[in-house]
């Protein structure tokens, strides 16, 4: 993998939240509550609070929410909450996570700020809004994250270990290693049980090259640390094994990962991977496609989706994912894919050749690409060469089926005519033929009982038969000419 990817330890919540129900209306509370915190108020009962209308609507959207494809509705609900209670953070969370679902990233992010403008100390509103920052792929957006999350270390509780993993990620992505290895330390001495930490850190030593080690801290928290999310210690501990050159045990490791959670871009990633080292273009589309609906702007997934496309033919689609990875991301690895697709695959050599060069002045490897010019150029003057003997082969082959036809019209002569019947013979009954006469001492023919009718010369056959025009009672001659 020619990009750099990025992993989302620091993902943003897409769990909705719940509205907290305070102390003093807990205890006053009688009814019972039910998945999602939806409160159950019997059909007699009296009129709902302000409050707890806003909360059973909050909760409604909640719901709807587990299923992304709700989102319009659930937005629709929230954007009544916050229209009537401006001071609902948890409202104003949920509500940017809908339009995070719906594809929009500016309201999503207005949303996040109103949930902070409403309570500074709501922790889940940091992470997202952190998440968003990363999502950029810049090390811009990795240090404005960097600072989201310490503004949320100060502002929200300290135990919050999605704003440390977050953290921890963000200086992972600016390449400052130890940093990271540091930060997340200082979680762990908070809270020694937090998985979305070891599973940071242990990304952290596998780009230290510590691969031991990493695998140490994952296997300590899948096997020591009870509850929580597993996906990202199997994506992890998958990534590890694909490092090791153990690939069987990292598809299984990324299997388990998008099995407890689909939305793990990078598992779907790096799993794509292993299936295009198996030429498994089949089970790539779709594993990618899918990438594309939770994260449109990460490079790496256009460039292993321009692959998979090549592979199962649908090279148009390769070539725009190719060229959508070069938007995200320049570099040269998709000039190069870009060539192969053009001179392999679509036999268009010149774009080939300009892809190649392209990569060559990109950073690519130079001799490489001399390579696959020279071999580009020979294919081109091959089929050159071949085009031009296929043309003169069939121009040869029309004449030759001109000059035949011409001969078999020339050899081809008229059938000779009856002549008419004299007093001596009976009118209906045919005249005998003579015999021709040889060409040298022709031998006579016996005296005849009665006198012959004539044969008439036959007239000679034309050298090029003409279509005779004006005819219609014209009779086809099975050598080509006409009679």
């Amino acid at each position: 993998m020619v990009f750099s990817l990025v992993l989302f330890l620091a993902c943003p919540k897409q769990v909705p939240v719940e509205p907290a129900v305070t102390q003093v209306e807990a205890t006053q509370s009688t009814e019972t509550p039910v998945d999602w915190g939806v409160v159950e108020i019997p059909a007699a009962g009296p009129k709902l609070s302000a409050s707890d209308e806003q909360r059973e609507q909050v909760n409604e959207a909640v719901a709807l929410l587990t299923n992304p494809s709700n989102a319009a509705q659930a937005a629709g609900i929230l954007e009544q909450v916050v229209g009537k209670d401006r001071d609902n953070a948890t409202a104003w969370f949920n509500l940017g996570l809908a339009y995070e679902f719906l594809r929009d990233p500016v309201r999503a992010q207005k949303s996040y700020q109103s949930a902070l403008a409403a309570d500074e100390t709501y922790g889940p509103a940091y992470v997202n809004l952190g998440a968003m920052e990363m999502r950029e792929l810049t090390q811009k957006g990795y240090k404005a994250a960097e600072q989201r999350y310490r503004q949320g270390l100060v502002k929200a509780p300290e135990n919050d270990m999605d704003i440390w993993a977050g953290l921890v990620a963000s200086l992972r992505s600016q390449g400052r290693l130890q940093e990271a290895e540091a930060a997340a330390k200082d979680a762990l001495r908070i809270d020694s049980n937090a998985k979305s930490v070891y599973a940071v850190l242990g990304l952290v030593y596998i780009d230290m090259d510590r691969l031991d080690l990493a695998n140490f801290i994952v296997q300590k928290a899948l096997t020591t640390v009870k509850g929580g999310d597993d996906s990202k210690l199997y994506l992890v501990l998958g990534r590890i094994y694909q490092m090791q050159d153990k690939p069987a045990s990292a598809r299984d490791n990324y299997l388990k990962a998008l099995d407890l959670d689909p939305n793990l871009v990078a598992a779907r990633i790096w799993l794509s991977d292993y299936y295009l080292d198996n030429r498994n273009f089949g089970d790539t589309v779709p594993l990618l496609e899918k990438a594309l609906e939770i994260n449109d702007k990460d490079p790496a997934i256009y460039f292993n989706l321009g692959i998979a496309y090549r592979g199962v033919g649908r090279f148009e689609d390769s070539a725009k994912s190719y060229q959508k990875a070069l938007t995200l991301e320049p570099g040269p690895a998709p000039h190069l894919n870009l060539g192969i697709l053009y001179g392999d695959y679509l036999k268009n050599y010149d774009l080939a050749v300009e892809e190649y060069e392209l990569y060559k002045s990109s950073g690519g490897d130079a001799a490489l690409a001399d390579g696959y010019i020279e071999a580009t150029l020979k294919e081109q003057e091959k089929v050159r060469r071949l085009e031009e003997r296929r043309k003169k082969m069939d121009e040869r082959k029309k004449e030759q089926e001109a000059k035949a036809s011409n001969e078999a019209a020339s050899q081809a002569s008229p059938e000779p005519v009856a002549a008419p019947p004299t007093g001596d013979q009976p009118a209906g009954d045919p005249a005998p033929a003579a015999e021709p006469a040889p060409a040298a001492e022709p031998t006579p023919a016996a005296e005849p009982t009665s006198t012959p009718a004539p044969i008439a010369e036959p007239e000679p056959a034309p050298e090029s038969p003409a279509e005779p025009e004006g005819s219609e009672e014209e009779s086809s001659n099975p050598w080509g000419g006409t009679q």
